[in-house]
């Protein structure tokens, strides 16, 4: 019973991550590709409040219920454990430095768009890509937690 309720916040706070992590990043791919600096900047400041108290969090919860749920179900060590504690690491990583200095930068250019002239566009581009490899590294987890790989 223990061990079927962290499984559950397991899966429960990576639906919650997974999910607002990729649709921040359809949101700032469509607005950057259609050059909508308005709508970009909302949710520029959106990503770091949703991040702050949404992903953040459920990122936590996915991490700290899942090792919960490794050590009583023993498969603490196995390759898709320690794959998934890695890519949950390199995630939070770059959500919590990388991507969110790139939003806070772009936040910034698209207040003085003049002054931004080609710095708003390799911004616009390092967020996109920033962003879709956090998706690949979410859903190669997501798919190491589903098959369990082993050597």
């Amino acid at each position: 019973m223990v061990y079927t309720l962290f499984k559950f916040l397991h899966v429960a706070g990576a639906i919650v991550w997974v999910g607002g992590v990729i649709t921040l990043t359809v949101l700032n791919a469509r607005l950057a590709a259609g050059g909508d600096g308005a709508g970009q900047a909302a949710v520029a400041r959106a990503s770091g409040a949703l991040g702050r108290i949404m992903v953040g969090p459920a990122a936590l919860l996915t991490l700290v219920a899942g090792v919960t749920a490794a050590g009583i179900g023993g498969s603490m060590g196995a390759l898709w454990t320690t794959y998934g504690f890695a890519g949950i690491l390199v995630s939070m990583g770059l959500g919590s430095t990388v991507i969110r200095r790139t939003t806070t930068a772009l936040q910034t250019a698209l207040a003085e768009p003049a002054a931004a002239g080609a710095n708003l566009a390799a911004l616009r581009t390092r967020l996109t890509g920033l962003n879709l490899f956090n998706v690949f590294v979410l859903l190669s987890v997501v798919a190491a937690m589903v098959f369990k790989p082993t050597l």
